[in-house]
């Protein structure tokens, strides 16, 4: 997730511009967060995660309460503005 999110932001004309929305249904502790950088910001700032973290909107599902991909997809459409 968080390599579409970099790709997303790297492949942008003008990435200012761009807001993403994710519905992340991963197990805390387990797996790694679609805002987690590949570096801490303090020591790389020039990430996309980092440049852009404040365009980037997450949810976090436990995905052993999740009910499907049509309700992620629902929770998705309820980010958009």
């Amino acid at each position: 997730c968080r390599d579409t999110v970099t790709s997303i932001f790297e492949r942008a004309k003008h990435p200012d511009r761009i807001r993403v929305g994710v519905i992340d249904q991963i197990m805390d502790g387990e797996d790694i967060h679609c805002d987690a950088p590949h570096e801490p910001c303090s020591d790389n700032p020039e990430q996309m995660l980092c440049k852009y973290k404040n365009q980037l909107d997450i949810l976090q599902v436990d995905p052993l309460l999740a009910v499907g991909p049509v309700f992620a997809r629902h929770l998705g459409h309820r980010l958009y503005r």
